[in-house]
């Protein structure tokens, strides 16, 4: 379709995240301007398009051309020449991304003079979104407004920033410039809920006699929305051959043809666009649901890892318990095992231990020879070894000691020396008058009484 040497010229001022996306279709019938303060935002976006037709400009637009502050806030995109409202942003969750985080002055320019110096006679479609500043910038278009043949301005109902024109300002001056209200899009409210809410209520939107849509009501309060204004020139039946063919593809692109008349009136051009967008609405919804398939995938392989991360994590603990127990043990079993060489240090130091190391030596030697044929020498080493020890008063006391701890070794060492064989006591009774004893004294000789008759026996 050819429509003449004039491209339809798009204006888009906050520009940010995009703005030639719905006309890349039919681009090459397009002259696109984007505007935004944020020289590295536009300087991404000239890249990202890299296209003669689209151009990113980064200087902010207003009602005149001066020096204004502009209110930097916690996500860049809310940045405003208005000051946010600091009630809304303390008392509102939705509001927190507007927290001013810091100011800076930026240039700001009139529309139409840009538009002026850059040689550019007419624009076809204006698109604001500026945090509250769109009234100055239709203000600062000036009569560039008469060449317009549709705007959408994001507009607010009640302030979010302080001292902000609202709706009612800009729809009262874009209709006295010569627009028409068509529909409003993305109609947002906000409420001081902390956590998703049922809803409350219901509204019914009605398109004609033919279609009623019924949709919950939740709670909040209406703040902004999209307000679509289309030029009464639109409807004007004195337009040229290029200006219908410009009208078709404009408001078939910003899915707005019901503003060309009747669906029957449609022109091939303006039916085979819908058709097409209706093959990528399909085409992004059957990608959308791929989309969230994957991830539900992947959140629920990321569910199994995170409980197989857990058990993991509680057999490393149990693991880890269990070695600690076997620390423990270990430093317990290590313990003892210093005390019993310590005591072992402590006996080969003891002099008792000196004192009968020929004495253990002997019985080694006599389990391993002939007793029989040592004994005679036995007897003179043990002879000397106690003449040894009695002529020294602390061996002597130190022996002593030993052998009254062991009965049978000092039976054993007197048998050997001597040549007498002793003979273990033997308890006797012997015969005593207890009438003088106490009840508890004849009592105790009673006992041992009977303890005695009974060893006896026993040996019998």
């Amino acid at each position: 379709m050819e429509i003449g040497e004039r491209r339809i010229v798009v204006v888009d001022v906050g520009c940010r995240w995009g703005f030639a996306e719905n006309f890349l279709p039919a681009i090459d019938r397009f002259l696109i301007y984007g505007f935004d303060p944020d020289q590295e935002e536009c300087q991404r976006l000239n890249v990202h398009y890299s296209s003669p037709t689209i151009k990113a400009v980064p200087i902010a637009l207003g009602r005149e051309t001066c020096k204004k502050t502009l209110y930097l806030t916690k996500e860049p995109a809310c940045s405003s020449l208005y000051k946010p409202d600091p009630y809304l942003t303390s008392n509102y969750s939705a509001f927190h991304c507007e927290v001013e985080v810091g100011q800076t002055c930026v240039n700001v320019q009139r529309l139409d003079d840009w538009i002026r110096e850059n040689d550019v006679k007419v624009i076809d479609h204006l698109k604001i979104d500026t945090q509250g500043s769109e009234l100055d910038i239709l203000v600062g278009a000036g009569e560039l407004l008469s060449s317009v043949r549709s705007v959408q301005a994001e507009v607010e109902f009640n302030p979010m920033y302080l001292a902000q024109p609202i709706f009612s300002d800009v729809d009262t001056f874009l209709r006295s410039k010569g627009f028409v209200l068509w529909k409003f899009s993305e109609i947002t409210h906000y409420s001081k809920n902390k956590a998703p809410q049922p809803p409350i209520h219901t509204v019914d939107i009605r398109y004609d006699d033919w279609v009623s849509q019924t949709s919950g009501v939740y709670a909040g309060q209406i703040f902004w929305a999209n307000a679509h204004y289309v030029s009464c020139a639109v409807f004007s039946g004195k337009k040229s051959t290029e200006d219908k063919e410009r009208d078709q593809i404009l408001f078939s692109l910003l899915g707005m043809p019901d503003v060309l008349g009747d669906q029957q009136e449609w022109g091939d051009y303006v039916n085979s666009i819908i058709r097409n967008n209706c093959l990528a609405a399909s085409e992004q919804v059957t990608k959308l649901a791929k989309a969230i398939n994957r991830s539900q995938q992947a959140e629920a392989r990321a569910t199994q890892a995170e409980a197989r991360a857990t058990q993991a994590e509680v057999r490393e603990s149990e693991a880890r318990a269990q070695a600690q127990q076997a620390l423990t043990v270990a430093q317990h079993a290590q313990a003892q095992a210093t005390q019993a060489e310590a005591r072992v240090i402590a006996l080969l130091n003891s002099t008792s231990w000196r004192v009968t190391a020929p004495l253990r030596w002997l019985g080694s030697a006599m389990r391993t020879l002939n007793p029989d044929a040592l004994k005679p020498r036995a007897k003179v080493l043990l002879q000397h070894a106690a003449l040894y020890v009695g002529r020294r008063p602390r061996l002597k006391n130190a022996a002593l000691k030993v052998l009254n701890r062991f009965p049978s070794l000092k039976s054993w060492l007197f048998q050997i020396v001597t040549g007498v064989k002793t003979q273990p006591v033997q308890p006797q009774i012997v015969p005593t008058d207890i009438a003088h004893l106490t009840p508890h004294a004849r009592q105790i000789y009673a006992d041992l009484k009977s303890a005695i008759e009974r060893r006896q026996k026993e040996r019998g």
